[in-house]
């Protein structure tokens, strides 16, 4: 591994408090999984843990989300003072393009109001959607650590 400069410091810092947000939203829908098991619901997980496997992790952050957090995580401007400000410059929140403020700003907004609306469903439909959330975050976790230490290791 390269040696620790200040910036690579402040880009481990930044990935850990994504983490740290991920994990506490996994941690919170974990309790939501816990329905009654019938042959269909567990055919049911199965399949939505698949499909946001592919397309929340793989699709969404391993591709698109967390190469870009990774990158800008690596060009922080100076060591910020406060934690929180790295990650909203690495997430593209703040001093970005116009297109990168649109795309973060929009789909928070836009996850927002989907969770709003799941918090309403039925307890089935609402674990079911959940066991699919759960997996597709447990797998940007992974995702986001993957990214970062190969950037790591190969000094980008």
């Amino acid at each position: 591994l390269p040696p620790a400069s200040p910036r690579s410091l402040s880009s481990l810092l930044s990935v850990l408090l994504l983490t740290m947000t991920l994990s506490r939203s996994i941690l919170r829908l974990v309790p939501h999984t816990r329905i009654a098991h019938t042959p269909c619901t567990l055919v049911m997980y199965a399949l939505s843990a698949l499909s946001f496997l592919y397309a929340e992790s793989y699709k969404g952050f391993h591709l698109k989300f967390n190469r870009t957090y990774v990158t800008r995580s690596h060009r922080l401007p100076g060591l910020w003072k406060l934690p929180v400000l790295n990650v909203l410059y690495s997430g593209g929140w703040v001093k970005a393009s116009s297109k990168r403020l649109k795309t973060s700003w929009g789909i928070t907004i836009g996850v927002a109001m989907i969770v709003a609306v799941s918090k309403r469903l039925p307890p089935v439909a609402r674990g079911v959607l959940d066991v699919g959330v759960v997996s597709g975050l447990g797998g940007a976790v992974v995702s986001l650590w993957w990214i970062w230490a190969t950037c790591a290791v190969k000094g980008e």
